[in-house]
């Protein structure tokens, strides 16, 4: 999402809150404890059953995060068989016990499908307070690829920006 910025101190800059690129869908954090049918340890069988009688429906516009609160020991192929059954079904999913997780995760995966062309050649302000908490390595992918294109990059608020690049080869 592109906001021009009204301010005699921001002329012409472009403020990304990244937030505003997360998809308003439900969330859905997973405990794995779920598909072990009360057993204490994965049992193949047992996974598999719980994973097919799965209503998937119930999942249409929703973003789903895999936990593991319990600390149980799981194969490896449990969290791939949960990941493909549930792309099989055209969820979005990824391991996180938290809504913030599960957006930072998203953020990252989507960021080569991110359409960063308002922003060649433009002043760019990445916003820095947001509702939700975004990791550094969030932050620092988005800037990372801005610095490709953007003249000018920042951080923060309107009211106190920190400059992060600017390319003076770049010209208007």
């Amino acid at each position: 999402m592109v906001v021009l910025v009204d301010s005699p101190t921001s002329k012409g800059l472009l403020t990304i809150d990244l937030v505003k690129l997360i998809p308003k869908s439900k969330v859905e954090i997973i405990d794995v404890e779920h598909f072990m049918g009360g057993a204490p340890l994965v049992k193949e069988s047992i996974f598999r059953k719980e994973l097919h009688d799965i209503d998937f429906s119930r999942f249409t516009n929703t973003l789903v995060g895999f936990s593991n609160r319990e600390g149980h020991i799981l194969p490896q192929w449990a969290s791939i068989l949960l990941a493909v059954k549930f792309e099989q079904n055209n969820v979005w999913t990824t391991w996180a016990d938290s809504k913030e997780t599960l957006y930072n995760q998203w953020l990252l995966e989507h960021l080569a499908m991110w359409d960063t062309s308002p922003y060649v050649n433009a002043r760019v302000s990445i916003k820095g307070c947001a509702e939700v908490t975004l990791s550094a390595k969030v932050y620092m992918a988005y800037a990372r690829k801005l610095l490709r294109i953007a003249k000018v990059v920042s951080f923060g608020e309107k009211c106190a920006l920190v400059p992060i690049s600017k390319d003076v080869s770049l010209k208007s």
